[in-house]
């Protein structure tokens, strides 16, 4: 695994046709694992039926990161609706833009783009 990889998940008990992208929020020395945010009917109902039992879960992948060889451009535009981001980059400017549904969820990743902007 590697930083910005991502699997498709599907839940036979849900929908047979359903499959679902999730980031890996695992490090590559540790057994993938992923985060899944109740975000709507699909997330709702694999919420609930883990609730009562533990369902079959199909996963496909893992798939590769577009944003692997960034560091080595000097202006990165990053479009970000998971989590991640590396702190090691050597580039002089970046253009991030995370997709959120509310802005509460800026607020935990407030302090990690804030040494960012110091360090560059």
């Amino acid at each position: 695994m590697e930083v910005g990889q991502y699997i498709f998940v599907n839940c036979p008990t849900i929908s047979l046709l359903e499959w679902h992208p999730f980031t890996l929020t695992s490090a590559p020395e540790e057994d993938f694992s992923i985060h899944i945010q109740v975000a709507g009917n699909w997330t709702e109902h694999l919420i609930d039926t883990f609730q009562l039992e533990t369902p079959r879960i199909e996963v496909d992948g893992s798939f590769g990161t577009a944003s692997k060889d960034i560091s080595q451009y000097e202006v990165v535009m990053l479009v970000g609706a998971g989590i991640g981001a590396d702190q090691t980059l050597k580039t002089k400017k970046i253009y991030f833009y995370w997709l959120c549904q509310d802005t509460v969820a800026f607020a935990w990743f407030y302090d990690l783009l804030a040494s960012l902007e110091q360090k560059m």
